[in-house]
């Protein structure tokens, strides 16, 4: 049977599930983050876990692709980060590639809102809808569009809300930027 694995880097949570081909949620594990540690420490996690669950299912199991969501602004060709106020050291390492180098299946990376956003137009609340918005709250502030079935993409790359100016005197957000909603 086929499984996919989806993985969700946050600010101070990295999600981890395994759902089979209809998007049923089979095993799931969160840990902490630990963004200061470094990328390359947090891939050995990921990886660790992601190991621990394929063994867990047994002679049966066919992982097909792994998709992983990550905070901020993205170069997807490179498949890394370019900016995220909450994993700067993690900016520019190919993620994506070392994991579809390690567990040798596709990885597709994308910016987490978007991510989100795709699972709420396969099995959610945007199941149906032709287009619609989508608001994150965690860490940070993000959001999506998806219209006709696929995330806008944007001349910076997301939708990144908790980025927009919304006090030019307001406090500095851990990016430097002045007067962004940041969530408390």
């Amino acid at each position: 049977m086929a499984h996919y694995i989806g993985i969700d880097i946050g600010g101070t949570t990295i999600s981890i599930g395994l759902v089979d081909s209809a998007g049923s949620l089979l095993e799931e594990t969160i840990l902490p983050t630990r963004a200061e540690e470094g990328v390359v420490q947090a891939l050995q996690r990921i990886e660790k876990i992601i190991g621990e669950t394929i063994d867990s299912q047994g002679h049966n199991f066919d992982l097909k692709a792994i998709g992983l969501g990550v905070p901020g602004i993205l170069d997807k060709e490179q498949c890394s980060i370019v900016e995220s106020s909450n994993l700067k050291n993690w900016v520019g390492h190919n993620i994506a590639g070392e994991l579809s180098k390690h567990f040798g299946v596709p990885v597709s990376m994308g910016n987490d809102a978007d991510m989100a956003a795709m699972g709420e137009f396969w099995q959610g609340a945007g199941q149906g809808a032709d287009s619609f918005l989508m608001v994150t709250l965690g860490s940070g502030i993000g959001g999506a569009i998806i219209t006709k079935g696929q995330p806008l993409c944007l001349a910076q790359g997301s939708l990144e809300l908790g980025h927009t100016i919304v006090n030019f005197n307001g406090a500095a957000c851990l990016c430097g930027k002045k007067g962004v909603p940041r969530p408390t």
